[in-house]
C-alpha cells in the first residue's frame, strides 16, 4: 500500500509540473505567432530594444525591466514606468506578408490609479500606423488588449508604447498573428466590374458582313 501511495505521489508531481509546461508562457505555444521572445522567458528583452525618455533620462534603467514575478504566464514578464514620457518597446519583424492583416494580442495590468496631474496610456504601432489602446487606466489585473493591424511591409517594425507616472505597466504574452487579407476596395471592385461590362461587349457586338 505505501509503494502504491508513493507512486501516486510521484504521478501526481509529474503530471502537475507536465501541466505547469503546458501552461507556461501561453504565447509561444502558437506555431504561428511571429513574435520572439514573446513572454520574456529569456529573463531579459533578447529580441526586443527599448528606446525612449522621460523626465529622468538617467535613470531609465530603474523604469523598466524583466521580472520573474506579476507575470500572466511562464516565469517572467516585462515593466515600464516611463514618467512625463514614453518608453518604446520595439521588435523589427521579418518574413511579414505586405498589407495582409495581421491580429495583435497581449496582455497587460496597470498596479497603480493614477490621480491629480498623474498620466499612464498604452498604445502600438507597427509600420507607420498607430493605435491607441489604454489612457488613464484604473489599477486593475491583466486585461487582453487587442489591435487588428494592416499597414506594413514585409519587414517592418512594432512597438508597444507606454507611458505611467504613477506605477508601473507589466506586459506579457505578445502575440501577432496572420488572420485574413483586406477587403477588395470600392475602386477595386469597379474596376473589376467595367472589365467584364467591356468583355461582354466585345463577345456579343454585332459582326460585320
Amino acid at each position: 500500500m505505501r509503494i502504491t501511495s508513493i507512486m501516486f505521489v510521484a504521478l501526481t508531481v509529474s503530471l502537475c509540473g507536465a501541466l505547469q509546461a503546458l501552461a507556461a508562457d501561453v504565447c509561444s505555444l502558437s506555431p504561428r505567432n511571429v513574435i520572439t521572445n514573446c513572454g520574456f522567458e529569456t529573463g531579459d528583452f533578447t529580441g526586443w530594444t527599448v528606446t525612449g525618455t522621460d523626465s529622468a533620462p538617467s535613470n531609465n534603467g530603474i523604469y523598466y525591466g524583466v521580472e520573474n514575478f506579476d507575470q500572466f504566464s511562464g516565469n517572467d514578464a516585462a515593466y515600464f514606468g516611463a514618467i512625463n514620457g514614453e518608453i518604446s518597446l520595439n521588435q523589427a519583424l521579418a518574413g511579414l506578408i505586405p498589407d495582409d492583416i495581421y491580429t495583435l494580442t497581449f496582455e497587460a495590468f496597470n498596479d497603480t490609479t493614477p490621480t491629480g496631474v498623474y498620466i499612464n496610456n498604452l498604445s502600438v504601432s507597427l509600420g507607420g500606423q498607430t493605435i491607441p489602446l489604454a489612457s488613464q487606466v484604473a489599477a486593475d489585473g491583466y486585461t487582453l488588449y487587442t489591435a487588428i493591424v494592416g499597414s506594413h511591409t514585409a519587414s517592418s517594425t512594432l512597438s508597444l508604447i507606454s507611458r505611467n507616472d504613477a506605477g508601473f505597466w507589466n506586459i506579457d504574452s505578445v502575440q501577432m498573428i496572420q488572420t485574413g487579407t483586406p477587403e477588395p476596395s470600392a475602386f477595386q471592385l469597379l474596376g473589376a466590374g467595367m472589365l467584364l461590362l467591356a468583355a461582354f461587349y466585345w463577345k456579343t457586338r454585332p459582326k460585320r458582313a
